[in-house]
């Protein structure tokens, strides 16, 4: 591992070995610390050499956007190429938010462990964009276990999915998003109509479980990772240049 990763990976280590604990507060402890392992990431990614990133930014610039949190989202968003394609940073910011109300509300406040849980994925798929490299935090229940394999699963079969319409029709150039791809996969007869409404329905579930609409436990279970590998199963049979979630 390269030595600017340590920083973050060694705080969402911390993280997860607190919110494993079975005591008042180390959830919410944990989530603050994963936010600041987020934001030190992309700071980290920021101030690379140019070598490294392609990315020049003066330091003086640099020193103005990290002082706002969401200005660092948004250069890090202009200044990350295609690394960031799949990763919504606006999912990264709503749990900057959870975070902040945690921080300034009081010690009284609480998080489920699912938040938690949900937010050390997002953190893991933004660490592997941003540094071609994995961090491993082996779950420490069954429900983390599953919210993490579906989210990990997602991210890499909705790359799957565009690329797949990227090699079968005409996107001029512009990489689509998950809904304009598949789309341009049902227009060119590679698709249909069972399994648009099938990719719909569990990018749905997905954002509802980022976006702490539905709770975990009861969204992600064995039968919803079966539906994923359903989907799966189908486009390695379509493009073998996908190797599978």
């Amino acid at each position: 591992m390269k030595s600017w990763c340590e920083g973050p990976k060694e705080i969402l280590h911390a993280a997860h070995r607190i919110a494993a604990e079975d005591q008042k507060g180390c959830t919410r402890i944990a989530l603050i610390l994963i936010d600041n392992a987020v934001e030190v990431m992309a700071k980290t990614f920021l101030s690379l050499p140019k070598r490294v990133t392609g990315v020049n930014i003066p330091r003086k610039e640099l020193d103005g956007i990290f002082e706002s949190f969401p200005a660092v989202m948004s250069c890090l968003e202009k200044n990350s190429g295609d690394r960031l394609n799949h990763i919504d940073l606006g999912e990264i910011e709503w749990n900057h938010g959870l975070r902040n109300k945690l921080y300034h509300d009081g010690s009284g406040l609480t998080v489920e462990k699912s938040k938690v849980d949900v937010y050390f994925s997002l953190a893991a798929e933004l660490f592997k964009a941003l540094f071609d490299d994995h961090i491993d935090l082996p779950p420490t229940d069954r429900e983390e276990r599953l919210i993490g394999t579906f989210l990990s699963k997602w991210v890499t079969l909705e790359k799957g999915l565009i690329m797949f319409s990227e090699f079968v029709g005409e996107t001029y150039g512009r990489t689509p998003n998950l809904r304009a791809g598949v789309q341009l996969l049902a227009e060119e007869g590679k698709i249909d109509r069972s399994l648009v409404d099938e990719i719909s329905s569990l990018q749905q579930l997905r954002n509802a479980v980022v976006h702490g609409q539905v709770e975990p436990s009861r969204a992600i279970n064995a039968a919803t990772l079966q539906r994923l590998e359903t989907v799966d199963s189908w486009l390695k049979m379509q493009c073998p240049e996908y190797k599978g979630a």
